[in-house]
């Protein structure tokens, strides 16, 4: 996906491929093809930025330390919950994880975190009823604190329901 993301921040700082794409376009419904051409400038005008390889690699480095920050939490989360942990099963459920997560769900991930995480721990050994707690306790540990510092931040720049309202009826 690497690769497959570099080719696209190449592409999209050539001077054609916005040209190509347009070409594509013109095959939408009309009634589309405005949408798509803004939607297609603003995404092109967003990888523009990724000109520089210093930008790339800060990038890199911050996802790299995101992701290990969430490798370490299910490890911790793994011992407190006395499970014999090797390195490989923080590794395996962080996948797996990430890959359910992909599929359209419900608000929080109810449903499907607990639904991956038991899958993922089954494949070391775990009970179910053992993984269904560590699940919940999981997601509590993934989903609190974004929901705090989300909430702290909302009432930090002053928003509320009926600004986001208005801004989303403009949209």
């Amino acid at each position: 996906s690497l690769l497959a993301f570099a080719f696209l921040i190449y592409l999209a700082n050539t001077p054609y491929f916005y040209k190509y794409i347009h070409w594509l376009i013109q095959f939408f419904p009309e009634r589309h093809q405005a949408k798509a051409d803004a939607i297609l400038k603003n995404f092109i005008m967003g990888l523009s930025t990724l000109k520089r390889m210093s930008i790339i690699s800060e990038i890199i480095v911050l996802s790299l330390i995101c992701w290990g920050c969430v490798y370490f939490s299910i490890y911790f989360a793994l011992h407190a919950y006395n499970l014999d942990v090797n390195w490989m099963m923080p590794l395996a459920l962080l996948v797996i994880l990430n890959i359910g997560l992909t599929i359209p769900m419900l608000p929080a991930y109810l449903g499907i975190y607990p639904f991956f995480t038991v899958m993922a721990l089954s494949l070391f050994g775990i009970e179910k009823s053992v993984s269904l707690g560590f699940s919940l306790v999981l997601q509590f540990i993934d989903f609190v604190p974004v929901l705090i510092l989300g909430m702290i931040f909302f009432l930090q720049e002053n928003m509320s329901a009926v600004f986001i309202k208005k801004i989303t009826k403009k949209n």
